[in-house]
Parts: C-alpha cells; structure tokens; sequence
C-alpha cells in the first residue's frame, strides 16, 4: 500500500465529514514549506519517541520481563477532531482506528521505573479488567482507545513543553482529590506536559509495525530508523486550532472514559484556562533531536521553529501517566 503524507491527506480533508476529519494527520502550507534542510544534524547513538498530545502512558512492570518485552501501552481515547500519525517527523502516516502498533528492535529497560517526584501527571491503574489482545495490560478496561501502540520501557523519560498550573487556579486538573493526587503524593498536579520524549540508548534499526494478533503474517511495517528524520513521533491532537473550551472538555472526558470505572480527572476552570495558561517551559537542548521536532502541533503549524521561542498558548491535549504493575 502507497504511504500517504500529511499533505495528501489534508487536500482530501475539505470533503470529510467532521467525525471522518478527526483521523486526518495535523498539517499546514507552512509545515510543509519547512524542508529537511531547515533540520540540524543529529548525534548518533541515541533513539527517541516523541509522543505528542491526548495518550494514556499505561507502565506495566508486570510486562517488563526481560529486553525484548513491551510493557508500554499507549492509548489515545477517540476524540472527535482528533487526529492520529506515526512516522518520522513531517512525514507521519495516519494511525488506523481499532488498529494494534508495536516498536520492536529496541531493548526494554527492565529496571526502569516512573519516579513519582517528577513524573506527572501520574496516577495508579484504578482497574484490573480483561488482557488487552494487543500488548497483553490489564489496566484501562473502559471505552476502547482509538488504537494501541506497544513500547519497551525507555531508558529516560523527559516531559516536554510543560504547562504550569496557573495561579489564578486554585485546582489545576485535579477536581477530584482522591484519584488526582499526584500518586498518593501530598501535593497536587502541578504541571501538564504536552510532549514526552522516551529516550533509548540500546537498539538496533528500529521498526513500528501494525501487527494481528491472530495472524502474524498480516503484520505491515509502517515506519523504520532507516526513514528521515531517525526519531519516531507520534501524535493525538486537535486536527486544528480555535476548538477551545468545548473541545478540552471534551477530551478530558475521553480519557476518562478509558478506565473502569471511569476517571474523575477534571480542570477546575475551562472558562479561564486557556487564557490563564501561557507558554509552555521550553526544553533543553538535546543534540538527538532538531529543535523543531521539540515543538507542540499548534507551535509546528504556526510555522514556529527557532531556539530563542516556541510560540504562545498553543491549543494541545496533555498526556497522563498510568502506572500498572
């Protein structure tokens, strides 16, 4: 099958219904004008997945049984508008709703573990339903997710464009004190990250497959370390900007709907929010990753891409770490 770019699927978006248009890629004129020769060159050694936007970051240790396990288990919740990629950067493929993804010659690190003083938003598994078919977790056994992409445990796990809580919020994503407690810690979230970036240093030309389960020889690989740029990225975001308030609630509630029961995981003014948050803190230079990979969606589609800015108030969706175990 013909890989198709952002570019091709945004010139047939137009003719989309809205809820077909949440599985486009995010693209824009200007994203594309931006060419692979705007991109410094990146040290060698090193292998990042970049996750931008709307993920539930399930960390199953059960699963972390020796290098070659996949104990990760993204899940993006079905967002209407949304959209869904993988791939190098600017040139992801769209993400297939139902479908089950799995990075495979990378090393998992089987004594990795979350550390709850900096990672955040971070939160226990509330379920212990049915294995999922794809990746084999209990956890999240609510609403099914728009796929499932399966990851061995990183060696590092950086958050990226951090949204603070504002301090005209007395709550920030944490309505509900007993499930938002930053893991049984005494304190609240603090913070948002846009962007995770999982860092390993053991592989060996990676690989992102779209498996079955049932038959391994419908197996399809949809990107490789050998594809440009080196890093692989994967997105869950608003499809546009301007959906504000109604679309963040929204969202919320998506992700909440993956558990069961389902999460109370709420900010405590959407009325106010978007203008109470400003912009993200930016990131420290990393010689793996090209300073525009490093952007949020909304930052890349304005046509931002320096080291002295990043852009203001861009309209992301946030990730939420899930430990399992």
């Amino acid at each position: 099958m013909e890989k198709i770019n952002r570019r091709q699927i945004l010139k047939g978006i137009s003719t989309l219904p809205l809820a077909a248009a949440a599985g486009a890629l995010i693209s824009c004129e200007k994203r594309q004008e931006q060419t692979s020769t705007n991109l410094k060159p990146k040290a060698l050694g090193q292998f990042n997945v970049v996750v931008h936007g709307l993920f539930a970051m399930v960390f199953d240790n059960s699963l972390n049984v020796d290098g070659k396990s996949l104990p990760l288990v993204l899940m993006p919740p079905v967002v209407d508008m949304h959209a869904y990629g993988a791939g190098g950067w600017r040139h992801e493929q769209q993400l297939e709703k139902g479908a089950c993804y799995q990075l495979s010659n990378v090393k998992s690190n089987t004594s990795w573990k979350l550390d709850p003083t900096k990672h955040q938003p971070l939160i226990q598994c509330t379920d212990k339903g049915s294995a999922k078919p794809c990746g084999g977790t209990k956890c999240a056994s609510g609403t099914p997710p728009y796929c499932t992409i399966c990851l061995p445990y990183p060696d590092a796990l950086s958050p990226w464009r951090i949204l603070p809580r504002p301090s005209t919020l007395t709550n920030f994503y944490n309505k509900d004190e007993q499930i938002v407690k930053d893991n049984q810690l005494n304190t609240y979230v603090q913070s948002l990250p846009l962007i995770h970036v999982l860092t390993y240093n053991t592989f060996s030309t990676p690989f992102l497959q779209k498996v079955d389960p049932t038959d391994s020889t419908k197996n399809k690989t949809i990107w490789t370390y050998q594809d440009l740029p080196f890093n692989l990225h994967l997105f869950a975001d608003p499809a546009f900007d301007g959906l504000m308030v109604g679309h963040l609630k929204a969202a919320t509630s998506a992700m909440n709907s993956l558990f069961n029961p389902a999460l109370a995981l709420d900010f405590s003014d959407y009325a106010t929010l978007e203008t109470a948050i400003k912009n993200p803190t930016d990131p420290p230079p990393n010689p793996y990753l090209d300073v525009c990979e490093q952007l949020t969606i909304s930052e890349d589609r304005a046509g931002v891409c320096s080291d002295s800015t990043k852009g203001g108030a861009p309209r992301n969706c946030g990730n939420l770490l899930v430990q399992s175990s």
